[in-house]
């Protein structure tokens, strides 16, 4: 893999910096979107019960679990448009940086494709020079071209595979939120 990216060029830091910026969202989303983070099951079950028997809800569930409960209380006349406005932030900022993966996944291939054109081009010059009759002569700009493409596939594909894993769970996630936040209003409406 050294040879690889040696071969590469200066393209080759690019496209490590795209693959290292495709973990690093991934893997801070993956954290960012766990249940516990954002609406544990248990409190909001609990939560629920509590208001349901005219109890304070105690304990905190989750960041965006106490936003909508915060929501929640106050002026009953506009309590739902509190709850769809919370909702939004919510969902603005859990989406935050999942369509980072989506640009990274879109500049890694222009980089490699980047790559094989300016290897083409390295490939042309050398001709010029010293003609058609030697292939080692070609062989550099060849690699170059070929090996960059390949690594703006390899960065390109898992980002969208990792993108969509994080769409799935981001949905859930919101779902989740939204049967919260509409168990609220029927609970207090009861």
């Amino acid at each position: 893999m050294n040879e690889w990216l040696i071969r590469a060029g200066w393209l080759a830091w690019p496209l490590v910096a795209c693959a290292l910026g495709v973990l690093t969202i991934f893997i801070d989303r993956w954290w960012s979107l766990r249940q516990s983070n954002i609406l544990p099951s248990r409190w909001s079950k609990d939560c629920l019960a509590a208001i349901g028997a005219g109890k304070e809800v105690v304990g905190v569930g989750g960041r965006s679990g106490a936003t909508l409960l915060q929501a929640f209380h106050g002026e009953p006349a506009n309590r739902r448009e509190r709850l769809e406005d919370a909702g939004r932030q919510i969902a603005r900022r859990l989406e935050r940086g999942v369509d980072w993966l989506s640009t990274l996944a879109a500049v890694a291939p222009l980089l490699g494709l980047t790559g094989t054109i300016l290897g083409m081009i390295q490939v042309f010059q050398k001709i010029t020079v010293a003609g058609a009759g030697d292939a080692q002569v070609l062989a550099g700009g060849i690699w170059m071209a070929l090996i960059t493409t390949v690594l703006g596939l390899l960065v390109a594909i898992p980002a969208l595979i990792l993108r969509q894993i994080l769409v799935s769970r981001l949905e859930a996630r919101l779902g989740e939120l939204e049967a919260f936040a509409a168990a609220l209003v029927q609970e207090k409406q009861e």
